[in-house]
């Protein structure tokens, strides 16, 4: 089971216990609402660290064994969620722009990641998941065509592994920084090794 947000958690690391029981292994920390928890990239920071709240949820989530999910996070929250410990991280959806977004863009351009946090991100072991929404039709992204813009934004962050998945938008696209080439298989089978041994890992309580 995932979340997309710890909102429920209602600012108490102790009720990770409760919804892992129930099956959570997977925890995105941040959505659209205002929350104690960080930064979201869409919204003006208030916090602009990472609060010592959020650090509580996280080694939780390590000690338990729950995936954490940095989608809709802040540059800063990113920074410091990855130097708070070695577990692979997950950015679940968005997209790979020149110098990433940035809180007062539009909505879509905001919730972009820049090529350097997505290779810190790969370089942990973790996967990042890019959608294609408006990738025909906006000169924000490098390429009009599904695949071509994979090939560039793999390129251009470093990374030299993806697969195309559903998702948000015709033709979404996952990128890691394992070895091998762009696969055009389908969907769920390109590199499935990868992506169970970070569920894995992940979801393998401390000890």
């Amino acid at each position: 089971m995932a979340s997309e947000s710890a909102n429920s958690l209602e600012g108490d690391p102790r009720r990770l216990a409760q919804v892992h029981a129930m099956g959570l292994r997977h925890l995105q920390i941040v959505h659209y609402i205002e929350t104690p928890l960080g930064d979201l990239q869409t919204t003006q920071p208030r916090h602009n660290v990472m609060p010592a709240l959020a650090r509580q949820v996280l080694a939780e989530c390590r000690r338990l064994g729950i995936l954490v999910d940095l989608a809709h996070s802040a540059p800063a929250f990113v920074d410091a969620a990855l130097d708070a410990g070695d577990a692979p991280l997950v950015w679940s959806h968005s997209w790979i722009s020149r110098r990433g977004g940035r809180w007062d863009d539009r909505g879509y351009l905001a919730r972009s990641l820049s090529p350097g946090q997505a290779r810190k991100i790969a370089a942990r072991g973790g996967v990042i998941g890019l959608w294609t929404v408006r990738v025909r039709s906006d000169s924000s992204y490098p390429l009009y065509s599904v695949g071509s813009y994979a090939d560039e934004i793999l390129r251009m962050a470093g990374l030299r592994h993806g697969h195309r998945r559903r998702g948000a938008g015709p033709g979404c696209c996952r990128a890691t920084s394992s070895c091998g080439r762009w696969s055009t298989s389908s969907p769920g089978a390109a590199c499935p090794g990868r992506r169970c041994r970070i569920c894995a890992s992940a979801t393998t309580p401390a000890s």
